[in-house]
């Protein structure tokens, strides 16, 4: 009789790399913006730029695991349901501190510094939540994720 092995089980250390811009680049905030004259418009609008991107990545990021991890991890993770609740608890939180900060950084071009003060707080404020929520999500999340999710499925 032949043996029977285990499906593969995904490498879900990619995701290290992908929290790690996260905190990079929020965590630039305060020397990236705030070392730039309020009245250099083009210096301005190219990191305020930058913001909304890295802001469009992270929101695509926590929609993505909303949609596709979340559901199959509370589908194959029976006691868990606290954890991921927990967790999409967060996200909501996160995803109101990126439209706050997504508001300030359209509110900066052509503002003046108070502007650029309110682009960076939120952009702070920001980083500060992820800091906790992707550390919890990289010690209890991902370890699920490895061991009940297919390669094709992660």
């Amino acid at each position: 009789m032949a043996k029977q092995t285990a499906a593969p089980r995904p490498d879900t250390s990619d995701m290290y790399a992908v929290h790690g811009v996260f905190r990079d680049t929020l965590g630039a905030a305060p020397a990236l913006a705030g070392g730039i004259d309020a009245t250099d418009a083009a210096r301005v609008a190219l990191i305020a730029n930058y913001y909304e991107n890295v802001l469009s990545f992270l929101e695509a990021h926590h929609n993505g695991e909303e949609e596709l991890v979340f559901p199959l991890l509370r589908e194959r993770c029976a006691g868990q349901e606290g954890l991921i609740d927990h967790m999409a608890e967060q996200h909501e939180e996160a995803l109101a501190l990126l439209a706050k900060a997504r508001a300030s950084l359209d509110t900066w071009p052509g503002g003046d510094a108070a502007a650029q003060k309110d682009a960076i707080d939120a952009l702070t404020a920001l980083r500060d939540h992820l800091i906790e929520h992707l550390g919890e999500e990289e010690a209890k999340i991902l370890p699920l994720a490895a061991a009940n999710l297919s390669m094709e499925e992660w």
